[in-house]
């Protein structure tokens, strides 16, 4: 039982997303609901009763979790004059890949797809730019090893967390928000799920790391972070999904379809 349409929807909202997958999976389609409503059936009914109901109206319908879309108020700045470049073979590879990313980001309309991309774009260039942090072998228990016991040779390695976490400060993320992004990347390996407890923060720690990878961009491409296009972030979201919430007159057609006396 739950207490509105809000609470019903969350308690469905896990069953609803195993049907919906299960059903795309047999048939090889992704399925979305184009209309949803959630309403207050508790009984005892009768017609003319007012009951609680949330509607997400066709065509935008109800997005599973993992769909979820945003848009940021942050402010974007481009240029007032484009001009296309004097040659586009300048870039180089790795460059050029990173944009790459970038645009399918630009492209993509769900949150999660969103920062996979970004977050590629970003390690392309981290890789390519970013100084490499290096340390010893460091066991569970916190001790470091610096030395291979066997043949003495040094255990030192590429820490890609450090890394990160320094070029994230070169591009002027503090250290909470950067482990904060870093974790957040656990959704490319699948160490995250699509439960809504986990990506809670992800329409916001889009907005910084879209920012993070333009800044990277520039970097790389030698264009003042001052310049356009410039992207900020801290501003709220709003969802993509659109719901209207209230109340509704019971119909016969209603008890007819619940098979009440």
């Amino acid at each position: 039982m739950s207490e509105g349409a809000r609470e019903a929807l969350d308690l469905i909202s896990p069953m609803l997303d195993l049907i919906l997958d299960d059903l795309s999976f047999q048939l090889q389609e992704p399925l979305k609901v184009l209309q949803f409503e959630v309403f207050d059936v508790t009984p005892p009914l009768a017609d003319g009763d007012q009951r609680e109901m949330l509607l997400f109206p066709f065509p935008q319908g109800y997005d599973q979790y993992k769909l979820g879309r945003s848009a940021a108020f942050g402010e974007v700045v481009t240029t007032s004059r484009v001009a296309l470049r004097a040659r586009y073979a300048e870039l180089s590879d790795q460059v050029q890949n990173a944009l790459d990313w970038y645009t399918k980001a630009l492209h993509s309309p769900f949150d999660a797809d969103r920062y996979i991309f970004y977050w590629i774009c970003f390690e392309v260039l981290r890789n390519a730019f970013a100084e490499k942090v290096k340390e010893s072998t460091r066991l569970r228990c916190g001790h470091e090893i610096h030395s291979c016991p066997t043949c003495g040779g040094p255990t030192t390695q590429v820490r890609q967390a450090a890394t990160t976490y320094d070029f994230l400060d070169a591009l002027g993320v503090d250290r909470a928000t950067a482990k904060r992004l870093w974790d957040m990347r656990h959704l490319v390996h699948g160490a995250k799920s699509f439960r809504p407890d986990q990506l809670a923060t992800l329409g916001e720690l889009l907005q910084i790391l879209r920012s993070v990878a333009l800044a990277a961009l520039k970097l790389a491409m030698e264009i003042p972070q001052d310049s356009p296009p410039i992207v900020s972030y801290g501003a709220p979201a709003v969802v993509g999904s659109v719901c209207l919430g209230g109340t509704r007159t019971i119909t016969v057609h209603d008890l007819e379809d619940l098979d009440q006396p």
